[in-house]
């Protein structure tokens, strides 16, 4: 059974990768130093969530369904949280991590500071990615098997359910918590919500959510992440070799950017807003901006998450074939 669940988050994963696919840079970047971390049980690494400081770093590890922290690229410590742990998410004060538990269909809360699970938060089935609102009321928990997002409130931890389209991967929140943005694998749309909430103590009645729009992108949406000033949405294509730009006010796509082979996470740089975008099927993250520049910065094959601190200095990537955490310096 446990396999049987954790076999759609495997789904995009399947097969073995290209050596390297085309290049699309128009220049390789080399000034970057890549930094290779072990993790303790070398079981499919996947989703970090980095501190304010860039300091720590936290990863999970399917497959070991464990919670390791690094530091001074070592890993400092381990702990199991519960079963199949995937997407993770940080509290604004850095107190608090929120760790979807794939198996136990359920939204796990760590300590930072003891790493100990102070709860476990039931929400649906298959909980994959975790998005947490700026203003921290909520955290946003997509779940594959429900076809829906889980809100699940930080005062009174009650759920609500959004329904979003078929086999929903990952979501994305605007600046200001008010839109969630949910790639579906199975229908090939970004679905947006738009979300408004009661006054404290939040409880599951007090999520008021309304599907504005299900915009068509490429095929096989996994990553979704969106621009500083809210203003774009980036869609990382796994089937398509491309990420699909869509205008929040306009709710379409604006425009198709083609990538390396297999397209998995998006993130944007927090200084200049370049597009970073990791490539499971290649070797390298793209970067695409600021403008017209698109260089590649060559780290390995299986690369699912990214996360930079905030400050842009430093990238972190997890490997799925290699079982590592790769820093980029």
């Amino acid at each position: 059974m446990r396999r049987a669940c954790l076999a759609l988050l495997c789904l995009p994963l399947l097969g073995s990768p290209p050596a390297r696919a085309g290049a699309v840079a128009e220049a390789i970047a080399k000034d970057r130093r890549v930094v290779e971390v072990r993790l303790p049980v070398n079981q499919t690494p996947f989703d970090l969530a980095v501190a304010a400081d860039g300091q720590r770093v936290w990863v999970t590890q399917v497959w070991s369904h464990t919670l390791s922290e690094v530091r001074d690229n070592k890993v400092v410590r381990s702990a199991h949280v519960g079963q199949g742990p995937t997407g993770l998410g940080l509290s604004a004060d850095g107190r608090l991590l929120f760790v979807a538990l794939g198996v136990d269909g359920a939204l796990a809360v760590v300590d930072t500071e003891s790493f100990t699970v102070l709860r476990k938060v039931p929400v649906c089935g298959f909980p994959i990615g975790v998005e947490v609102a700026s203003h921290g009321r909520f955290v946003a928990v997509t779940c594959q098997q429900q076809s829906s997002v889980a809100l699940v409130s930080t005062s009174t931890w009650e759920v609500a359910l959004v329904p979003v389209g078929a086999m929903p991967y990952f979501s994305a929140l605007s600046p200001d918590g008010a839109r969630l943005y949910t790639s579906s694998t199975g229908a090939n749309v970004l679905t947006v919500t738009q979300i408004e909430l009661d006054r404290e103590p939040l409880g599951a009645k007090g999520f008021h959510a309304a599907k504005l729009a299900d915009v068509e992108v490429g095929a096989y949406p996994v990553g979704v992440c969106v621009s500083a000033d809210g203003a774009r949405v980036y869609v990382a294509n796994y089937n398509g070799a491309s990420v699909s730009v869509v205008g929040a006010r306009s709710l379409a796509v604006e425009q198709t950017l083609s990538v390396g082979a297999q397209p998995y996470w998006v993130a944007v740089h927090p200084k200049d807003g370049a597009l970073l975008v990791t490539n499971f099927g290649a070797t390298a993250i793209d970067v695409i901006g600021p403008g017209d520049r698109r260089t590649q910065v060559e780290v390995g094959q299986g690369l699912v998450m990214l996360r930079p601190t905030r400050d842009g200095r430093r990238l972190f990537t997890t490997s799925w074939n290699s079982g590592q955490l790769a820093i980029v310096e």
